[in-house]
């Protein structure tokens, strides 16, 4: 019920949510903008992470990293963020988003995972990324979890016909 109720007010505030969009990107020439790169934080530690927006300001990212270790040893986790854009400026993006994601730290005296969904906000100043989030799930961590990356993002643009 909890997960329900979070889901439908977190998409009614982003339909509400204001959009910046040029009239140029809406004609027959629609930019495919891409980005990529590195970030510290949740949920691996160290994120790598890929993402992509259409014209219209909707997009997908994905951010994680698995690290091996030795034997019984490991860090790692994923996230999915479908991604709103609320603004987008020469120097600024801020986006919101849903996301779900995984979890886990295995070491010699602990086990830890964390299965989750929630809510996030990011904002991209020039090459500069920062995302907070709150989550809710399932695991050893109690509910509800917060979130965050800090990182590095390079953004590529192409004209798509």
């Amino acid at each position: 019920m909890k997960r329900t109720v979070l889901a439908v007010l977190t998409l009614c505030a982003m339909l509400a949510a204001p959009q910046v969009c040029n009239a140029d990107d809406i004609g027959f020439y629609q930019p495919v903008r891409s980005s990529f790169g590195l970030a510290a934080g949740t949920p691996a530690g160290l994120n790598l992470f890929f993402g992509h927006y259409s014209a219209i300001g909707l997009g997908w990212r994905g951010s994680g990293l698995f690290i091996p270790g030795t034997k019984n040893r490991h860090l790692g986790g994923f996230q999915f963020n479908l991604l709103w854009r609320l603004f987008e400026g020469a120097d600024l993006i801020a986006d919101a988003s849903l996301v779900a994601g995984y979890y886990s730290h295995k070491t010699d005296r602990k086990s830890e995972n964390w299965k989750y969904g929630g809510i996030a906000t990011a904002v991209r100043w020039k090459a500069l990324f920062a995302e907070v989030a709150i989550t809710a799930g399932d695991g050893t961590l109690e509910s509800p979890q917060p979130g965050f990356q800090l990182g590095v993002v390079l953004r590529t643009e192409r004209r798509r016909h």
